[in-house]
């Protein structure tokens, strides 16, 4: 997907990438995409407490638009990896709090 994605970037194409980035490990391919195309780019962190994730899985979960729910079980699996981005990962960081979202954090050196 490499190549693909590094393409649709190198044409002035905006994409939007939905995949887990929930460790530095799993951020690396993100980065990589970013150097390799030198695009621009925002990496969004949703900065909220877990009471209120869970939340709103319950309300997905329950309103059924999705063809698979999640168990509080899996979110917290999911969760327990999760660390946040440090500076020197070198992101565009757009963090989603609770009311609303906060502007860029600058990428570190």
């Amino acid at each position: 997907m490499t190549p693909h994605v590094v393409a649709l970037l190198r044409a002035g194409m905006s994409v939007v990438l939905d995949f887990p980035a929930n460790t530095p490990g799993q951020r690396r391919w993100l980065k990589d995409l970013v150097e390799i195309s030198g695009a621009a780019h925002a990496l969004h962190v949703l900065d909220v407490p877990d009471e209120v994730c869970l939340a709103r899985l319950h309300a997905r979960n329950t309103a059924g638009e999705h063809p698979f729910t999640v168990s509080d079980d899996l979110f917290h699996e999911m969760t327990r990896s999760f660390t946040q981005p440090a500076p020197d990962e070198g992101f565009v960081v757009i963090r989603h709090r609770d009311g609303g979202r906060d502007g860029p954090e600058a990428p570190g050196p």
